[in-house]
């Protein structure tokens, strides 16, 4: 090993100890992928597993009207400033993105149980989540899982076992330069299942993200694919992301068993007696005026609706 690569080594080794020090104690698709999300054969309604009989499953409705004050230390993301290299793959129910990890990506503390490393990201049109009954035109999910387990496959039999990150996207008519690197083979990814294509620039997932990581939605719950299992801690940024009207139309476009993927969210689920978080940022960081010409609905009713709880 090179000194610079040792001294990289040592870096993030250093840097994880210190998050680990300070920290308390999706997607996984079934085998055999024959779940669709068609209404009826083989979807969400026919979905097996814990899809039918849990209680605790995603998505679900967020409203900060009901919402129980969250008192959270700040959510804390390492090594997702690095430039990383990346590739993006068409599975037949999204769009995946896996990325290489010479740093650990981490998400730590925020009122997490555990260290969750980075396992993948993907996508869902229109969103699974809802603001108060409000589906926005595209979800991103960043899937984590405690890092004391070998790899996510372990990690999901256990609750709390994975941590998903979800971020939701608003139109505009000018597109988001940040995502468009990850969209630049989406002619050919839109038309092959099972072929990863090496992303020609690297990635930094911390552009990816909204200026405000500590506004986010907390609850209990489970993924939103087959076999539906109730191991995730979910955090939904409150912040919404920028994405042009455009580049929604790609995912659109998406070959599912050689016909377009038009959308692929789970219907929202039951909360029952599940306790949904809001943590509030420190400080207001959005103006109601600037908002209100600009952002789709899915975004305005939660900021309008945040403005009325405080004031």
């Amino acid at each position: 090993m090179s000194p610079t690569a040792s001294t990289a080594a040592m870096t993030c080794h250093h840097l994880l100890l210190f998050i680990l020090a300070g920290s308390t104690s999706s997607f996984l698709p079934v085998e055999g992928s024959g779940w669709t999300y068609k209404e009826g054969g083989n979807g969400p309604d026919e979905w097996p597993g814990m899809c039918q009989v849990g209680a605790r499953q995603s998505p679900v409705d967020l409203d900060p009207k009901t919402a129980v004050p969250g008192h959270f230390e700040s959510l804390v993301l390492l090594n997702y400033d690095r430039k990383t290299v990346g590739n993006v793959t068409n599975n037949g129910h999204t769009l995946m993105l896996t990325f290489e990890q010479p740093c650990e990506m981490v998400m730590a503390a925020g009122g997490l149980p555990a260290v969750y490393r980075l396992e993948q990201i993907h996508f869902h049109w229109r969103s699974e989540h809802t603001f108060q009954g409000k589906r926005c035109p595209l979800e991103m999910h960043m899937v984590h899982y405690d890092r004391q387990f070998k790899k996510l496959g372990d990690a999901v039999k256990f609750n709390q076992g994975l941590a998903v990150l979800a971020v939701l996207f608003y139109e505009t008519k000018e597109p988001n330069t940040v995502l468009q690197p990850l969209l630049e083979f989406m002619p050919e990814v839109s038309q092959t299942e099972g072929i990863p294509y090496k992303l020609s620039q690297h990635v930094t997932l911390q552009n990816l993200l909204p200026d405000e990581l500590n506004y986010f939605y907390r609850y209990a719950g489970s993924l939103t694919t087959p076999n539906c299992d109730e191991s995730v801690v979910w955090t939904v940024l409150a912040q919404l992301v920028p994405i042009g009207v455009q580049q929604v139309a790609q995912f659109h476009k998406v070959q599912s068993h050689h016909e377009p993927l038009t959308s692929n969210f789970r219907p929202i689920q039951t909360v029952n007696k599940r306790q949904i978080y809001l943590q509030q940022p420190s400080e207001r960081y959005q103006e109601i005026s600037a908002a209100s010409s600009v952002y789709e609905s899915c975004f305005i009713v939660i900021v309008l609706s945040t403005f009325s709880i405080t004031h």
